[in-house]
């Protein structure tokens, strides 16, 4: 009796089974990963509104709203929107992963934006520059070109020529660059001579009022003072290098000490989060009620950080910041302030349309602010 021999499997055939079992599993996992996504999808009801309860806004715009308060109100005492990682609207490395921003520098200062936070790296070409980055991306403005730190400090100091009762802080963070070099930076610019960069920024120490700073930059460095040598650069400006990433839900950091004539409170936990819990557990809680000084006689600054990046294995496939934005100033819109009600700095990332004239989340904050006409 004759054994027949199986057929062999063609090229074609095995690729197609192949193609079939590979194709099957990756709908199986992605179907798997949407599954927390629509567990921990944040959806607020009710609509969105942007005039505090009680208070008014009708001339105020993003371009001057400084103008309408008190100019010896300490800028600790101003409810004051932060663009997180303000300069990351264009950038290298898969954009949805790490751009935090839809708008531009200049976009977000008109919208109402006082306090920009920046990562910066030493450019390998010329060490006398920094260029804007957000991790593994190097930053670049509308027109392709390297965003530079110079290019921003240009952008801010020409907004505030325009606009001369507007002050802006600049946080600047050195947190991928192991080689950044201190003194050099500030020679660079708080300190540059060439430039006669003494027109830019605020000289004094610490917080001060509104009339003090209107016009200026105030720099916020997330570095400490301390060279190689041992050696201390003189004390600039706001000292915030205590700052670091921080995990844990409702674990704050610390900033300020004994020397500082302020002390203050970060909410920054970014990491591993989904909208739900994101808003829920770090930033409703301190919108709800914001943490207090322990010494009434400094100054007091709180920063409530609305940025956040999960994984797929907490938010389905799309765990990334403007993902996370879309859903976070959503329910931020829809929540009701009061007017003249003490809230922070918030820390916030945009997503498309979040900057708009009709739904501001920058104007959904300094509307609070008491305003006189």
């Amino acid at each position: 009796m004759q054994i027949k021999k199986k057929k062999k499997l063609s090229r074609k055939k095995k690729w197609i089974i192949a193609s079939s079992v590979i194709g099957g599993s990756l709908v199986i996992i992605n179907s798997c990963l949407w599954i927390p996504y629509a567990v921990n999808y944040l959806n607020i009801p009710g609509e969105r509104f942007v005039n505090a309860q009680g208070g008014w806004a009708k001339d105020v715009d993003g371009q001057s709203w400084m103008s309408h308060i008190d100019p010896n109100k300490s800028l600790s005492k101003i409810n004051i929107p932060c663009g997180h990682d303000a300069g990351t609207k264009n950038i290298s490395f898969i954009p949805w992963t790490v751009s935090t921003q839809a708008y531009s520098i200049e976009d977000q200062l008109n919208a109402g934006i006082r306090f920009l936070d920046v990562r910066v790296v030493t450019d390998k070409v010329n060490s006398n520059r920094w260029y804007i980055n957000h991790g593994p991306g190097e930053c670049s403005d509308d027109s392709g070109n390297v965003l530079y730190y110079d290019a921003v400090e240009g952008i801010v100091h020409n907004f505030l020529i325009k606009h001369p009762s507007e002050t802006v802080f600049m946080s600047v963070f050195p947190r991928d660059d192991p080689n950044f070099d201190k003194k050099k930076f500030l020679d660079c610019s708080f300190n540059d001579q060439i430039l006669d960069k003494q027109d830019y920024y605020y000289r004094g120490l610490g917080i001060p009022t509104l009339a003090q700073s209107q016009g200026k930059i105030i720099m916020v460095h997330r570095f400490d003072l301390e060279l190689a040598d041992g050696s201390f650069l003189p004390p600039f400006g706001i000292d915030t290098s205590s700052w670091s990433k921080n995990d844990v839900i409702n674990n704050m950091v610390t900033i300020g000490d004994d020397n500082s004539n302020y002390t203050g409170i970060v909410q920054d936990n970014w990491s591993n989060h989904n909208p739900k819990d994101k808003w829920y557990n770090c930033i409703k809680p301190c919108i709800d009620k914001v943490p207090q000084p322990s010494n009434d006689d400094k100054d007091f600054i709180f920063i409530n950080g609305f940025n956040a990046q999960g994984s797929p294995f907490n938010y389905g496939p799309l765990p990334y910041p403007r993902f996370m934005a879309k859903q976070i100033n959503d329910a931020f819109l829809k929540t009701t302030l009061n007017y003249k009600q003490w809230y922070g700095w918030y820390f916030l990332d945009s997503y498309k349309g979040d900057l708009s004239s009709n739904f501001n989340i920058a104007r959904k904050l300094y509307v609070t602010n008491e305003f006189f006409r």
